[in-house]
């Protein structure tokens, strides 16, 4: 690029490439953390100056330097006279690289955004910037793609603090695991998240990249969707010695990659392309059947249904393990507290309605939908040994008891919240009647 000029459309195609994630996700039009810029202009929020540094090509922006690049619109009468414009799409290249970039390359990174601080920025302001940075959560480094390291390092704040995480990635399929260093295929991965004091997390989660839109636009805004065609979610599981576990409460929100203030009813981590507000704190759910984000939602549950069940399964978690992911810690059949916790849980509910999972006495699993549990009492023991006092084919209507120990108030209270026909303690009384004495 000359300097003195913005960089052209070109060049700005480019420079996309390279602040997105790689392997060309712009050509393939597919809604991504990078796709023209989605989320990047939230940095406003905290600088008006953004400076891009790459081993390729480095470039800045700026309030005066956006005003500047469309001066030439107004002197030819185009345009009033104006004194703001939009300050990200208007990239100048970088004149002199700072000693810094040159110290983090020879490190082996590859791109570094600078921001400076806003001047207006109060103490508080400047104060709370370093406590979110202090008690980033891990959870934010799950749905990155590519990143491998993250440092954070606070010098002017009290006290001063350092904090950072390796990321590595393996791809796990029936034939074993092999090393990943991006998310890329569509599957499943195994994610570690090590902090420097020795602390690792580690996540297994279900990737579903090419997801088509076709007419499930409601609620997208035609200018910066236009021409996106394809989408995608993943969705992870904390793990523990080979089995899954709940989260800590704070980690339960949607993500847009990054979490949002968007709370999620269910012991998994969840990520999607979703439409959000620049912050990427709301995701907008309509009633529609075309709306964008609902579709997104019940692409999820699918994707947990279809990938992220069967490998838990396969790689020897236990079903009940897997069903205590779904424990909302809420009244049986109580509605979320957001629009979107809501649709996510009654995609998850669908999704799940006829899908063979929960163990029975004979003929292989049932579906959710297939069975009937004691009446819900406190005593979770009270449960189990009704079911034990039945045969090993015992039904209500066309509905089957599982076995034992999914008959236990805890586990049945997660299946009567998903579909699961809960006996009146009458039919309770008749089952136990036709019992063997």
């Amino acid at each position: 690029a000359n300097s003195g000029r913005a960089l052209d459309a070109a060049d700005v195609r480019g420079l996309c490439g390279i602040s997105a994630s790689s392997k060309g996700q712009i050509g393939n039009r597919r809604a991504s953390i990078g796709h023209k810029g989605m989320g990047f202009k939230s940095v406003l929020e905290i600088t008006d100056a953004p400076v891009v540094y790459s081993t390729t090509m480095s470039f800045r922006f700026g309030p005066d330097d956006a005003v500047r690049a469309v001066k030439e619109l107004i002197d030819e009468g185009f345009i009033d006279k104006v004194t703001r414009a939009p300050v990200t799409r208007f990239p100048w290249p970088v004149d002199k690289e700072p000693q810094r970039w040159h110290e983090l390359r020879e490190r082996g990174m590859r791109t570094a955004f600078r921001f400076p601080l806003l001047a207006k920025m109060t103490t508080e302001q400047r104060d709370g910037l370093a406590s979110a940075l202090r008690n980033l959560p891990v959870t934010s480094l799950v749905f990155l793609k590519h990143l491998s390291r993250v440092e954070i390092d606070i010098r002017n704040s009290a006290p001063p603090h350092s904090s950072a995480w390796t990321v590595t990635r393996e791809r796990v399929t029936d034939s074993g695991t092999e090393k990943a260093v991006e998310f890329s295929d569509q599957g499943t991965y195994r994610v570690v998240l090590t902090s420097d004091n020795g602390v690792a997390d580690v996540f297994l989660l279900a990737y579903e990249p090419e997801i088509q839109i076709e007419n499930h636009r409601g609620g997208l805004g035609e200018v910066s969707w236009e021409g996106v065609n394809v989408t995608e979610v993943s969705i992870a599981a904390r793990i523990l010695d080979g089995h899954p576990i709940a989260l800590k409460p704070e980690w339960r929100k949607l993500h847009v990659f990054l979490p949002t203030g968007e709370a999620c009813p269910y012991d998994l981590l969840i990520s999607g392309a979703f439409n959000s507000n620049l912050s990427r704190q709301e995701i907008r759910v309509e009633s529609e059947d075309s709306n964008y984000n609902r579709f997104l939602l019940q692409q999820v549950a699918l994707t947990f249904r279809d990938t992220l069940i069967p490998r838990l399964l396969r790689n020897g978690s236990p079903a009940k393990a897997v069903m205590r992911l779904l424990d909302r810690r809420t009244s049986v059949g109580a509605r979320c507290p957001t629009i979107a916790a809501q649709a996510l849980y009654e995609e998850v509910c669908s999704a799940l309605a006829h899908f063979p999972l929960i163990p029975s006495e004979v003929d292989g699993p049932l579906a959710i939908q297939s069975c009937a549990l004691p009446p819900l009492v406190p005593d979770v023991g009270v449960g189990v040994d009704f079911r034990r006092l039945l045969p090993e084919r015992a039904s209500v209507y066309t509905r089957f008891l599982p076995v034992a120990e999914f008959c236990g108030s805890d586990m049945a209270c997660i299946l009567t919240d998903h579909g699961a026909y809960c006996l009146s303690p009458e039919e309770a009384a008749e089952g136990l009647a036709q019992s063997d004495p």
